[in-house]
């Protein structure tokens, strides 16, 4: 079947400065040129930020966007702490990227800087549809 198949791919998260726009943390263009189904995103944070931070991930159409319908206010301010898209009852929760919209990770609360120094990696599992 041309053009279906599985994917994944691994992203380095790492604030060295403040935040622009809605809070910035991460922002990635769909890769694939085409719809994908998210089936999993994990983020690992290996180093925790200056403060307490709450972060969104989502998808949606501006590079500079606040989404939060992948997970919402997460807490990114401990190392070690691991975020998954996996609801708490072991459920996928899936999320249809469109060919030409963003992935984007965005501070949500905290205090001033507080994202400075969270660093990671994002896991991502999808479908290409």
């Amino acid at each position: 079947m041309e053009g279906e198949g599985k994917g994944c791919f691994i992203v380095d998260v790492n604030v060295e400065d403040t935040a622009a726009g809605g809070g910035e943390i991460l922002s990635i263009l769909n890769p694939e040129s085409a719809d994908v189904l998210i089936t999993r995103a994990i983020l690992y944070t290996e180093e925790a930020g200056a403060g307490e931070t709450d972060i969104n991930m989502g998808v949606g159409g501006d590079d500079d966007g606040d989404y939060s319908n992948i997970f919402s206010d997460n807490r990114a301010d401990q190392a070690g702490n691991i975020m998954d898209s996996l609801s708490a009852d072991g459920e996928v929760e899936s999320i249809i990227w469109e060919d030409g919209d963003y992935l984007t990770i965005t501070k949500e609360g905290g205090a001033g800087d507080s994202e400075i120094g969270i660093a990671g990696r994002l896991y991502l599992e999808y479908i290409r549809l």
